[in-house]
């Protein structure tokens, strides 16, 4: 008769992951020559918890290659959307070059200007251009984002070029305050309700917190000054409008030539001429939060 030690078995209980099951293996230490040919370093810690953990890590690698794969199809949709128009990114390149080889070497003398003749103007087809690129940026920040959040979830550690660099601004907002100054009209409306034609400007936003130029400016006083430049080139091109008028009153002969001219004049108030400086640097802003700058 079998004592009751006897009758007991050495046991090893492991468990798998089986979907949502959990199965367990035993695994039968009875033979006298398995329990003397296994380690007996083998029971100095819980075999169940190391293949659980073993387990885990797999389920982690299978995770983390997904994540990979959808980061990698979803920045391959943003590519492939702009390649199917081309002619973003060339004007892209053009809208960029403008703002660092030529805004860059006037932008110094800002104080001094008494015209914006050598500011480069940007037309309306490339500030949509400069806003839709922008949108896929907010798109990619988004999506490397979210990545970030779900490897950080498994506690991989990933080293960037803009690793340790913290936003200090707000993208969505900044996209929302272009559409608030009507950065893809003909003009900018530096004022709240008011197109390019009334007179002076005012800073009418109301606190510089609510203001969507706070978003491109670094300081109030700054924007005030570009107002009162905008102000100071409206009254330049009402007066050289004024003098033509008076001309025409006694040089008939020159009617058509003279009437030529004050229509030029007159339209450049109805375009970005008195704001170029302020559109340039919205530009310059925008690429700037892009890293478009160096």
């Amino acid at each position: 008769m079998q004592s009751t030690s006897e009758k007991k078995k050495s046991q090893i209980s492991i468990t798998f992951r089986q979907s949502n099951k959990i199965s367990e293996v035993k695994l039968d230490l009875e033979d006298k020559k398995l329990q003397k040919d296994i380690p007996q370093e083998l029971f100095n810690y819980d075999l169940e918890d190391n293949i659980s953990e073993i387990f885990r890590e797999i389920e982690r690698e299978e995770k983390v290659t997904g994540i990979e794969q959808s980061a990698k199809q979803e920045f391959d949709n943003l590519v492939k959307n702009l390649g199917k128009h081309e002619q973003h990114l060339s004007t892209f390149k053009k809208v960029k070059q403008n703002v660092i080889s030529k805004w860059t070497t006037v932008k110094n003398a800002l104080l001094k200007r008494t015209d914006n003749n050598s500011v480069p103007a940007l037309k309306k087809e490339e500030k949509q251009n400069l806003k839709t690129m922008y949108q896929v940026f907010i798109k990619l920040q988004e999506s490397k984002k979210n990545l970030f959040q779900k490897f950080k979830e498994f506690d991989m550690p990933i080293a960037t070029k803009s690793e340790g660099r913290k936003e200090t601004h707000d993208l969505q907002k900044t996209s929302k305050s272009l559409d608030w100054l009507g950065w893809e009209r003909d003009f900018i409306m530096l004022e709240k309700n008011k197109g390019p034609y009334g007179g002076a400007f005012f800073n009418n936003w109301g606190s510089w917190e609510n203001n969507p130029y706070a978003n491109f400016y670094d300081t109030e006083d700054e924007f005030n000054r570009d107002i009162q430049f905008v102000n100071q080139m409206i009254t330049k091109i009402d007066g050289q409008i004024r003098v033509l008028q008076g001309q025409m009153n006694w040089d008939t002969r020159r009617t058509q030539q003279l009437q030529s001219r004050i229509s030029f004049f007159q339209n450049l108030k109805t375009t970005n001429y008195p704001q170029k400086h302020v559109v340039i640097k919205i530009a310059e802003k925008l690429l700037q939060h892009m890293g478009q700058l160096n």
